[in-house]
Parts: structure tokens; C-alpha cells; sequence
């Protein structure tokens, strides 16, 4: 019967403390778990290796008697038992339910697909729903959730996916002595009938009649900080973009505040009355 090195299967240094063990357990136990591993193939039988390691070196008793005597050593259970009583020999079969003493496998396998072994509650999240001028202007909302009434203070400039966090108000943790998770309250901004938005830009379109494109004037624009007058020069063309600077949005992160681009639209009379017909027949003559 061939000697196991347990410290050399878990990668860990012989004399490792039992807080060394563990965490090497959840970090193999994690990579090598059949539902996750990359290698399915040689994942179960490796699963089964580590397990095996962790029962004992993660018992004092029985990891003392490993440093001494060794794997053959304490094979003293008869024929056909595993190590210390456990695993592999004498066609026993292998589980992966095992009784750990002190040690929550379930932490492990949430772990697995979370990312982590946080103990802390987990974070929860909720859906605000908030008008297009709301977002760009900041509002405070009052709400119940969990019932309990909160007061969210969405900021100037938020947008859609914008979250905003209150500590402690998540989930309760399942272990005592740690923290509950966090709540997010989540943005959503309604679309609005006139602006679009790209980050803190605003963009609209805007019909100008034929002839202020082609003599120029000036026209009133609507933008998210109210009623402004735009210079239309002389022979504008269609689709022709204005920049209005710092009309835009409040930056949501660091200073400043975004533009307010125009693109005008240039509207062509579609029925002509004799007198307006023959103004355009002597205008094509002198163009």
C-alpha cells in the first residue's frame, strides 16, 4: 500500500496549522469540485484525494497521529479500512456528504458560485423607476421596503444602472457575529418623448423651416435647464449639428456638466400655392 502525503495534496507544509488546512481545503475544494472543474475527468478522483487529506489533517487527534506514525502507520483498523478509519480501501465506496466537525462544506459550494466565502448576508437590490428631468435634476424618493420606509436620494446626473447602496440593509447573515448584506437601490430611468441621452450629452432633433435655413435666424431651443436661443447662419443644411456648451447633464462622477447638441431638420413645404410656386421657379433662375 502506497504512503499518501496529505500536506502535499492539499500543497501546504508539513506542521501546517488546522486554519492553513482549512484554507487550502476551500481553495482545492473550490477548483476541483466535479460541478465546477475545468477537467472533468480527473476532477472527481482529486475531489475524493483532498477530501481524504482534510479529514485528517483538519482533526487534531487524528493529525497528530499522522505526524507521528505516518499514513501505514495508522492503518490500524483492520483490513480493508481506509486511513483512520476513512476512505479508499477494501471497496468502500466514497461520498460526498462527510461530516466535518467544525467546518461548513456549505460554505464551500455557495462559495463556488458567488466567488467567495464571504459569511455576510447577501446584498439585495431593488428597481426605482424615475422620470428623464428627475435623473438630470437629482430627486428624493421615499419608498417602503421590507417594511420599512427609506428615503433614496438620487443624485443629480444618475442614469439608468446607477446604484445607490445602504449598508446593513441587505440579507441577515446565516452565521452569527456577521455582518447582513447591503441593499442597492437601482436606477431606472424612463425614456423621455424629446431628449436622448449618452452619458452626460443630450441630443434632440429639430424641424427649421426652408427659409431659415436658407436666410438664417434664430430659433428657441428646448434643453434640460430650460428655454434657450440657438443662430441658425444663412444656407444651413440638412442634418447640420449645433453644440450648445454646459447644456448637456451635471457629471454624475467629478465636475463640469455635459453639452446639448441640436441636429436640424430642415422642412420642406409639400403643397405650394400659385404665388409661392412662382417664387421658387425665379429663385431656381438665380441659383
Amino acid at each position: 500500500m502506497a504512503n499518501k502525503d496529505y500536506y502535499q495534496t492539499l500543497g501546504i507544509n508539513k506542521g501546517a496549522s488546522v486554519d492553513e488546512v482549512k484554507k487550502a481545503y476551500k481553495k482545492l475544494a473550490r477548483e476541483y469540485h466535479p460541478d465546477v472543474a475545468k477537467d472533468k475527468t480527473n476532477a472527481e478522483e482529486k475531489f475524493k484525494e483532498i477530501n481524504e487529506a482534510y479529514q485528517v489533517l483538519s482533526n487534531p487527534q487524528k493529525k497528530q497521529q499522522y505526524d507521528q506514525f505516518g499514513f501505514a502507520g495508522n492503518n490500524a483498523g483492520g483490513q480493508g479500512a481506509g486511513p483512520f478509519g476513512g476512505f479508499g480501501q477494501g471497496g468502500q465506496s466514497y461520498s460526498y456528504t462527510t461530516n466535518f466537525d467544525d467546518f461548513d462544506l456549505g460554505d464551500i459550494f455557495e462559495g463556488i458560485f458567488t466567488g467567495g466565502f464571504k459569511r455576510k448576508g447577501r446584498d439585495e437590490q431593488y428597481i426605482l423607476n424615475i422620470n428623464f428631468l428627475d435623473a438630470v435634476n437629482g430627486i428624493t424618493k421615499e419608498t417602503v421596503i421590507k417594511g420599512k420606509n427609506i428615503k433614496i436620494n438620487v443624485p443629480a446626473g444618475a442614469n439608468t444602472g446607477t446604484k445607490i447602496k445602504f449598508e446593513g440593509m441587505g440579507e441577515k447573515a446565516r452565521h452569527e457575529g456577521y455582518p447582513s448584506g447591503d441593499l442597492y437601490i437601482v436606477v431606472q430611468v424612463n425614456p423621455h418623448k424629446e431628449f436622448k441621452r449618452q452619458n452626460e450629452h443630450v441630443f434632440t432633433l429639430i424641424e427649421i423651416p426652408l427659409t431659415t435655413a436658407v436666410l438664417g435666424g434664430q430659433i428657441e431651443v428646448s434643453t434640460v435647464q430650460g428655454k434657450v436661443k440657438l443662430k441658425i447662419p444663412s444656407g444651413t443644411q440638412n442634418n447640420t449639428q449645433f453644440r450648445l456648451k454646459g447644456k448637456g447633464i451635471k457629471r454624475l462622477r467629478g465636475n463640469g456638466t455635459g453639452d446639448h447638441y441640436v441636429t436640424v431638420e430642415i422642412k420642406i413645404p409639400t403643397k405650394l400655392n400659385r404665388n409661392t410656386k412662382k417664387l421658387f421657379e425665379e429663385l431656381s433662375r438665380e441659383i
